[in-house]
């Protein structure tokens, strides 16, 4: 199943790095940026369904809105930043609506920029968004910034931002649709063939993923995180978030703040 990651939604300045040596992510989708760079051995990735192979000392650049996942098949170590796309304001002005003909690229002597992102502070607002300017301009450099064609990743994405502004309303797919611009049927078997999933259940999903982050960080009641996720009564959230997850709230929410 595709998941869309959320977390960013809303967030300005956000920069996430971490180091892994055994790097595993199902297929998934968001609206921020990422890169990925391989500092030993091999990564497998997929992306955009096609298989990849990330050899040592290259990166990724994983564009908005790019279905991409990352398999434990070859080992390596690397680290994989994401980070939200205000760092590159002045790169996605110079190349509107475009991605890159081939999103992997050897660093060579840039590897160093690779190497100091890591360790900058990522308050340092200024700093990262220098670093990345850099990294990208390498990109600019290696291959041919192409024009982004409308595709289904696009629907995707379009109707992910729909529903985050919508959730906590009565919204049905009729209404996604003519919001949209999509026929309703379209729109549907898109989103099953992206998803597996029908509306009814992507809303809800969404809907829980949302309620799962406030269990975690919020002192809110149950009651008040089932009416800010959306749902009309506490007995339907408990009873679509057990379905979900395979466990309560106040469970998920216990063994969440006993780690």
């Amino acid at each position: 199943m595709l998941k869309y990651q959320n977390e960013n939604i809303g967030e300005s300045y956000s920069f996430k790095c971490r180091f892994h040596k055994k790097y595993t992510v199902p297929p998934h989708i968001h609206e921020y940026s990422e890169l990925a760079y391989v500092r030993t051995g091999n990564l497998t990735a997929s992306i955009n369904g096609e298989r990849v192979i990330i050899p040592e000392g290259h990166a990724a650049f994983i564009f908005p809105n790019v279905i991409h996942e990352y398999t434990p098949e070859t080992p390596c170590e690397m680290w994989c930043a994401v980070y939200s796309n205000d760092f590159l304001q002045t790169f996605f002005r110079l190349y509107p609506d475009s991605a890159p003909e081939n999103c992997i690229i050897p660093l060579g002597e840039s590897k160093k920029y690779a190497e100091a992102l890591v360790k900058l502070d990522p308050t340092n607002i200024i700093k990262l968004t220098g670093m990345l300017h850099l990294l990208y301009s390498e990109l600019a450099n290696k291959t041919n910034m192409l024009p982004r064609s409308r595709n289904d990743n696009s629907l995707y994405h379009s109707a992910i931002n729909y529903i985050s502004q919508n959730f906590r309303s009565d919204i049905t797919l009729t209404d996604m649709s003519k919001e949209l611009g999509y026929h309703e049927k379209y729109l549907s078997s898109t989103l099953h063939s992206l998803t597996k999933m029908n509306f009814r259940t992507f809303l809800a999903t969404y809907r829980i993923n949302h309620a799962k982050s406030l269990l975690k960080s919020s002192e809110s009641t149950i009651a008040e995180i089932a009416m800010d996720s959306g749902f009309a009564s506490l007995n339907t959230f408990n009873r679509v978030f057990k379905d979900i997850t395979g466990t309560t709230p106040s469970e998920y929410r216990k063994r969440k703040l006993s780690k």
